[in-house]
């Protein structure tokens, strides 16, 4: 007898191990956008809208973004990317439902480990990082609301974003010193963001819990040439806001009021985590500056003035997320002017501005000298070593 060939087909394989070997669907850009605005249209009662594409099996944009696994078909240009990118904002800043911003959250922290060592995602890796910024940004007003069930899911979902953001910080530091090139736009609008944060009485409280001695603030200070350095303080109003802080030893209105909202911490914890985060701030404030004259004048300005955080704020956080690199250009370029224009103008670093600014460092060696165990080493080095900084 003829011997029997049989052919085999990669095909047929393929059919009879009924899609075992089949990828996941790519999620494109276009899919996301296109749901959004469906649900957009349809939320406001536009639910007979034409699209050129069906629903994708029913998916919500939530759905599709979590299901999302390449971050370049999320980008096909610039454009839809940042498209996307609002999508994502909108959800994680205005989910009615807690656990869905929740999810966003973690889609915006997935997104982002998968662009970190990719120089190709580097516009989309600082894009979700200042998502984050921008949704924290949003959070002070629900806090004074009366205290309440949403009030305290708005205080847990504010916790985990800016641990978040500090975990996105540390990445960014770690990829930025380890590369030393480029994004110095980035930076200085993420250092902006920063300074608008701990601006916020409210925000700053739940920073100083996190890392009372604010060593993530100092790390990022460090990588901002200091003339912007200088520029951004003063755009901020950060310097006076912080020295307020210090001169009520961090107990203010809005430490009272998280301490009502978390209940488990007494608002005696969250007044000292408070006070050394602002002695923190001004110590790296005045030693990145060089302890000039310029920046004690500042600090005190600010102060005397009663900056506020809000009108960093209004310029800093628009509908769709933060302010963009050519936009914060121009406001550093302006604010850079009316800096120089104060400097030709006042006599800088008076006797009674650098007493005021280091009134707070010397109370603090002035309790060690009166009961050593009430301060620590480290606080003492700080404060001793920011007195003869500005002495010198």
């Amino acid at each position: 007898g003829g011997v029997c060939v049989t052919s085999f087909s990669l095909f047929d394989m393929m059919d009879s191990q009924k899609g075992a070997f089949a990828l996941p669907p790519r999620i494109m850009a276009y899919q996301i956008i296109e749901t959004y605005q469906r649900e957009k249209n349809s939320t406001v009662g536009g639910d007979d809208v034409a699209t050129t594409t069906t629903p994708d099996d029913g998916k919500s944009t939530l759905e599709l973004l979590e299901k999302a696994n390449d971050v370049e078909d999320l980008s096909p240009d610039p454009d839809s990317w940042d498209e996307v990118r609002q999508i994502l904002y909108d959800g994680l800043t205005n989910s009615i439902n807690p656990d869905d911003a929740s999810r966003y959250l973690k889609v915006h922290k997935s997104l982002f480990e998968k662009c970190r060592g990719d120089n190709a995602c580097s516009s989309q890796l600082w894009g979700l990082a200042q998502n984050l910024v921008g949704s924290i940004l949003t959070f002070p007003r629900q806090f004074e609301e009366e205290e309440s069930v949403s009030t305290r899911y708005s205080m847990d979902l504010c916790w985990d974003i800016a641990q978040s953001l500090l975990d996105a910080l540390s990445d960014l530091a770690v990829d930025y010193i380890t590369s030393c090139v480029g994004n110095e736009g980035e930076i200085e609008r993420m250092f902006l963001g920063i300074c608008t944060i701990l601006s916020d009485d409210s925000l700053a409280c739940i920073m100083g819990m996190m890392e009372p001695m604010a060593g993530w603030f100092e790390v990022w200070a460090r990588f901002v040439d200091p003339s912007k350095f200088m520029t951004i303080i003063h755009v901020s109003g950060m310097g006076g806001v912080v020295l307020r802080r210090c001169e009520c030893l961090g107990r203010n209105t809005s430490s009272e009021s998280i301490s009502k909202i978390i209940q488990k911490a007494g608002s005696g914890e969250i007044e000292h985590c408070n006070f050394l985060q602002s002695l923190s701030i001004i110590r790296t404030i005045l030693f990145r500056c060089g302890g000039s004259r310029e920046v004690v004048s500042m600090i005190h300005h600010q102060y005397s003035i009663g900056s506020k955080s809000s009108t960093a704020l209004n310029s800093f956080l628009l509908p769709h997320g933060v302010i963009s690199l050519d936009d914060m250009q121009t406001l550093l370029k302006l604010a850079e002017e009316g800096r120089k224009q104060r400097i030709d103008t006042q006599h800088m670093g008076t006797h009674d501005e650098v007493n005021a600014v280091l009134k707070p460092f010397r109370g603090v060696i002035q309790v060690k000298e009166s009961n050593a165990r009430m301060v620590d080493y480290d606080l003492e080095v700080l404060c001793t070593q920011t007195i003869q900084l500005i002495q010198q």
